[in-house]
């Protein structure tokens, strides 16, 4: 990588540096694919060389300038109108087309923060516009300049870095960008390229180049926790790999390739969903990589979180068995057996407390009442009182209706007697 010819002013001569970003508009990550809300996409010319196409001047007359980061110097353009993103062209452009979303442009970019002209990037950027590779101001600006051209261009921090700012750890300078703080770059359209070829029409190499591509720009949004971002950067990368039914007539050491870049890929979508919380989509996710390698460790273990998470506690005893199986020395092993014993003996008891609710409510008995125990016992004396008094008037009933049905066979008996003695008598009497 080359660094740019001159540092900025007070600012010290840089190496050049692998490049690395975690940006965010107003702190939330951006999807520069689908524009950020202040102008992507509406040919404003920086004005280098041909004077650009003459948009600026009449969108500045009609906002209001919410920031001035010209510092009273002459020459800055306002492109947006609001002052929030200015640049100023250093060397007219060669090239007489603008780079577009998803095509391909080579960039020399200097970064230093604007307040303390400490530099915190110095690189060669290859990329595709679109593709999250550079901050949202930076990258409307590219999207503004021609090839060969060269600009300054100073940002407000929602253009940036956001509210987020830029730790000192994320870059090799060692230096950080404050939350809130507006930037400064320095950058050169060195070419413009091709467009990215439509993924159903890529070359095996192809599929494995961009993907790669994506999935290190994904590793560098999961590392700094924009996990949403990292989210669509992997999905895009699984999209160019494609499915294994687009690998035909590949030769094998392709396909190996393809098939690994699948399985980092969907582990790493994995980890940002889990990042996210969102444990149903990440199980899906380890699933796919098992049906790839039914012993992937990242997978087994993701797995099993993701079904903890969601007390799907059946699958995730189920992976914790083959994790035991395949991977006996994993030293995670016993942290996820404790936590699936505890949550399963939770489960038991709230299974109880369920059942022990319901048949106490279908009884007529009152629960989670602090004098509920005192008057769930007052009513079991009184069924028990009123079971001793039912039984004994019972009895007592039981022994009239004897009595009374006793008398009454009597009775019955004595009259048919009587009338069978008449009968009798009075047939003697005929005779």
């Amino acid at each position: 990588a080359n660094s740019m010819e001159s540092a900025p002013p007070g600012g010290e001569v840089a190496t050049a540096a692998p490049h690395a970003h975690a940006h965010a508009h107003g702190g939330v990550p951006c999807n520069h694919a689908h524009g950020h809300g202040h102008g992507h996409g509406l040919g404003l010319g920086l004005g280098g060389g041909d004077g650009g196409d003459g948009g600026g001047d009449a969108a500045a007359s009609e906002a209001p300038i919410i920031d001035d980061l010209t510092d009273g110097e002459e020459g800055w353009k306002n492109p947006l109108g609001s002052g929030s993103l200015i640049t100023k062209t250093m060397i007219s452009p060669t090239g007489k087309f603008k780079p577009e979303i998803k095509q391909q442009v080579i960039l020399e970019v200097k970064g230093w923060v604007k307040a303390t002209k400490k530099v915190f990037e110095d690189t060669k950027i290859d990329c595709y516009l679109g593709d999250e590779s550079l901050v949202p101001g930076l990258e409307l600006a590219v999207r503004m300049m021609r090839e060969g051209e060269v600009a300054l261009v100073r940002m407000a921090a929602r253009f940036a870095y956001g509210d987020r700012g830029l730790d000192a750890a994320q870059n090799s300078f060692g230096t950080s960008v404050p939350p809130g703080a507006a930037v400064e770059y320095k950058v050169k359209v060195c070419s413009v390229g091709k467009m990215l070829p439509d993924e159903g029409k890529m070359t095996p190499n192809e599929r494995i180049r961009f993907s790669t591509q994506r999935k290190k720009i994904g590793n560098k949004k999961y590392k700094f926790k924009e996990y949403p971002v990292a989210v669509k950067i992997y999905e895009e990368a699984l999209n160019y790999i494609g499915t294994s039914s687009k690998w035909k007539s590949v030769d094998e050491d392709r396909t190996d390739d393809l098939k690994q870049l699948k399985i980092d890929c969907e582990n790493n979508l994995c980890a940002a969903l889990i990042g996210m919380k969102n444990f149903e989509k990440a199980s899906r996710a380890a699933s796919r990589v098992l049906k790839l390698d039914s012993r992937n460790v990242k997978a087994i273990e993701r797995s099993i979180r993701s079904y903890l998470a969601t007390n799907n506690l059946k699958m995730a005893k189920k992976m914790l068995g083959k994790a035991k199986e395949y991977h006996p020395n994993n030293g995670r092993i016993k942290g996820f057996q404790q936590t699936l014993e505890e949550k399963e003996e939770k489960e038991k008891l709230r299974k109880d407390k369920f059942a022990r609710t319901f048949q106490k409510k279908g009884l007529g008995y009152e629960v989670n009442s602090a004098s509920a125990d005192a008057k769930n016992s007052k009513r079991d004396k009184s069924i028990m009182e009123d079971m001793h008094s039912t039984g004994k008037e019972n009895a007592e009933q039981q022994t009239k209706r004897q009595t009374y049905n006793i008398f009454h066979v009597t009775i019955g008996i004595a009259l048919i007697g009587l009338v069978c003695g008449v009968w009798y008598k009075h047939h003697l009497d005929y005779s």
